[in-house]
């Protein structure tokens, strides 16, 4: 056997797995914050005001869902880069 392949084939022996199982983590499942928002209805007649309004307040409920994800998925990377 030409030495190249006895040197490969010695350094591919340390990549045989010592049988131990792989670390399983489970995420949690996301919040219920995470659900969309619903997009107001704008109907033929309706006073632009009030659809201003329903706009603008369907607007905020996303933003806020927004940054609460953004609060959950910092704090599942947190606990990730903890050392175990």
């Amino acid at each position: 056997m030409p030495p190249a392949v006895l040197l490969t084939a010695t350094m591919l022996a340390g990549c045989v797995t010592s049988g131990s199982p792989p670390i399983a983590r489970t995420l949690p499942p996301p919040p219920d914050i995470m659900q969309p928002v619903a997009v107001p209805d704008v109907r033929a007649g309706m006073d632009m005001r009030a659809s201003a309004y329903d706009h603008r307040a369907a607007l905020f409920s996303a933003n806020r869902r927004l940054r609460a994800s953004r609060d959950w998925y910092r704090g599942v990377r947190a606990d990730y880069a903890r050392p175990r």
